[in-house]
């Protein structure tokens, strides 16, 4: 038996930027400007941006004072 989270149990771990701001309920203009904050879990390609889910949660925790 395979133990693996599936996208199904966990969502997406990568996510793109309109697909963030729909989880944090911001628009994406406000993704852009965290982006820029020191942190910010993102990676980079010369095309795409992608968000790691997880860690943006646990960004979001911590700009909010580690309240979850």
């Amino acid at each position: 038996m395979n133990d693996t989270p599936t996208e199904e149990s966990w969502g997406p771990v990568l996510l793109t930027k309109n697909q963030a701001a729909e989880w944090a309920q911001v628009t994406e203009s406000k993704i852009r400007s965290w982006m820029q904050e020191p942190g910010f879990p993102a990676i980079r390609t010369p095309r795409h941006v992608r968000i790691h889910a997880r860690k943006f949660e646990a960004w979001l925790a911590d700009k909010a004072g580690g309240a979850a």
